[in-house]
């Protein structure tokens, strides 16, 4: 079972993939119009170049992946005809349903953080 970290990083993956798919413009269009900057690295873990055993840098991290969730939403948004959405549709779902069911809000900060344990009805 992948970790929250790579199911994002591959449901925004696929967000982007189903774009260029429906717009036919290259991938690099995408990532640049909507200002993502983690999906060009091998992984989503090594674009974040972060000590993963730091709690305040693992809370930055996802506030910095949650950025780009949001931008690649309202690029696609303002960029894809509804007509044309289905699979850019489909997509978006599966990335929210990852956002639901893996993050939570954190009582201290307010912010979202990665859920404690695995959710039961879990996309993995």
């Amino acid at each position: 079972m992948e970790d929250t970290w790579n199911l994002l990083g591959r449901a925004l993956g696929a967000v982007v993939t189903c774009a260029v798919a429906t717009l036919k413009i290259p991938r690099a269009q995408v990532l640049q119009g909507a200002g993502v900057t983690l999906l060009g690295a091998s992984s989503l873990k090594a674009a974040l170049d972060i000590d993963w055993s730091d709690a305040s840098a693992q809370a930055d991290a996802l506030a910095r992946l949650l950025a780009e969730v949001d931008r690649v939403e309202a690029w696609v948004a303002a960029h894809v005809p509804v007509a044309e959405a289905p699979p850019v549709q489909a997509a978006l779902g599966a990335l929210r349903r990852v956002l639901t069911q893996d993050l939570e809000p954190d009582p201290t900060t307010g912010h979202r953080r990665i859920r404690r344990g695995v959710a039961a009805e879990r996309t993995s």
